[in-house]
């Protein structure tokens, strides 16, 4: 995931969320073998050594054809009441490996329970594309 401006923006008082293709950066034949990438300021990972990838088609390592963003209102922002619309185009099947690697969106993820409880219980929401 990256921080970066083309994958996430407002215009317009919209919020924009939008895919970039890497192989755009490094080119198609980099993404299966002897290219890198390294997204390093605009990585969104704790872990640093997760910015960077080489691939190498003797082992199998690829780069990942596609870059997203990651947001996040923890402390910044909340919605009390309301609605989220969302108007997505998504892979048809595994093009980019098995799940999570063809896409994954979580809008909301809840509990309502104290934290002590050990399940899931009555005020439990969740919603998941996967």
């Amino acid at each position: 995931m990256t921080a970066s401006d083309s994958n996430l923006f407002v215009q317009n008082g919209e919020l924009y969320i939008l895919p970039t293709l890497t192989s755009d950066a490094i080119g198609k034949a980099a993404i299966l073998d002897g290219g890198s990438f390294n997204l390093s300021d605009d990585c969104t990972s704790n872990n640093k050594t997760a910015c960077s990838v080489k691939s190498n088609n003797q082992t199998g390592a690829t780069i990942q054809p596609v870059q997203y963003a990651r947001i996040s209102t923890i402390n910044s922002a909340t919605i009390a009441f309301g609605k989220v619309e969302v108007r997505a185009k998504l892979p048809q099947d595994n093009k980019y490996g098995a799940w999570p690697l063809s896409g994954e969106i979580d809008i909301m993820e809840s509990l309502g329970n104290g934290i002590s409880y050990p399940a899931l219980g009555s005020n439990f929401v969740r919603s998941t594309l996967n």
